[in-house]
């Protein structure tokens, strides 16, 4: 149910910067309930025994908010129940995925230009760093 959920969210939600880990799904029955395909960034997790594991390929969407499309097929024998065990067959593979959509995310809103700003001074003549002895109170709370 939750992998439905996903898909429908993904489908109509056109955003390409989203990404979707999607569990158990893609049958044929529920791509026929999606419009538009699958949106943003989607990793699907197959297991080779569950009857609901087909492949999402079909289902992406074929316009601009497609994103990349990984699928990790696992064979433990459990079918669905694959589902219910935190196994490092679908963890590792997800949360290397999720890592690397982390870091090409970071690395886009980086800008080798951009300089890190510098503090400003809360009132006119302030400094920055104000030199004063420690036994003198701060007399305006809000600056730094």
């Amino acid at each position: 149910m939750g992998g439905f959920i996903g898909m429908l969210v993904s489908s109509r939600l056109p955003v390409a910067n989203i990404g979707y880990v999607l569990m158990g799904t893609c049958d044929a029955e529920m791509r026929r309930t999606l419009r538009g395909g699958l949106h943003g960034d989607v990793l699907s997790v197959i297991e080779a025994s569950d009857d609901a594991g087909e492949n999402c390929t079909p289902a992406l969407a074929t316009d601009g908010a497609a994103g990349r499309h990984a699928e990790v097929r696992i064979d433990t024998g459990l079918r669905h129940g694959f589902l219910y065990r935190a196994l490092p067959e679908w963890m590792g593979p997800a949360i290397r995925w999720a890592r690397e959509r982390r870091i090409e995310e970071a690395a886009a809103f980086r800008s080798p230009l951009k300089a890190t700003p510098k503090r400003r001074a809360c009132h006119p003549g302030h400094r920055t760093r104000p030199a004063r002895p420690r036994d003198r109170p701060n007399l305006r709370p809000n600056c730094r």
